[in-house]
């Protein structure tokens, strides 16, 4: 069920990427792939039996940059052309979750991405006469995405933060918050130490 890619001629990286089978790979050969360590891509979970057909595509003179990271089985991370996808080390992204990357996304370290989180950059339209239809993601260190997770353009969410199951992120987010909700509000957010103050 593994694919072992060493030497193929886009790939600038030390260690390696594992794409794990079924998955549909469009890599362009004017794209950038960067890794430090490895990337496992649709990886299933240890005796699970049930593989999931995953999507990876990194476009023209797009950069995918990536520290160690593993995508479980039935993800999607399709990097459109001239855009940027950061991950750093420790990360992982649970089954079935999408990353849509049109213009940039940063993925901190130590950071989890639950089951059927979506997290997109762009509208791919516009609304009226506004050109701001993609802007830049970024997600901090040690951050929990729970299930269901929408996270959409021109959000940064902080290092050390919680995103209850089933929230949209469509403003951003304090370091070491609790948000919920649609749209997601904060609910509990750490200010000195590990002293814990409540908001609404």
């Amino acid at each position: 069920m593994l694919s072992f890619f060493r030497n193929f001629k886009i790939f600038k990286y030390r260690r390696g990427i594992y794409i794990y089978k079924p998955a549909v790979t469009h890599i362009h050969r004017k794209s950038t792939i960067m890794i430090d360590k490895r990337f496992h891509f649709n990886k299933s979970w240890e005796n699970s039996l049930n593989y999931k057909l995953a999507y990876l595509k990194v476009g023209k003179n797009s950069i995918l940059n990536v520290g160690h990271f593993v995508a479980y089985d039935g993800c999607q991370i399709d990097i459109t052309d001239n855009a940027e996808l950061n991950i750093g080390y420790g990360s992982y992204m649970n089954i079935n979750s999408t990353i849509r990357c049109f213009n940039k996304i940063d993925i901190g370290s130590n950071t989890v991405i639950s089951e059927n989180v979506m997290i997109r950059d762009s509208d791919n339209h516009q609304i009226g006469e506004s050109n701001d239809s993609s802007r830049p993601i970024y997600i901090g260190d040690h951050c929990w995405i729970g299930m269901g997770v929408q996270i959409l353009k021109g959000v940064s969410i902080g290092s050390g933060s919680v995103i209850a199951a089933g929230s949209v992120i469509i403003e951003d987010v304090p370091q070491n918050s609790l948000v919920a909700g649609v749209p997601a509000k904060i609910k509990k957010v750490t200010l000195f130490g590990n002293k814990k103050f409540l908001i609404g």
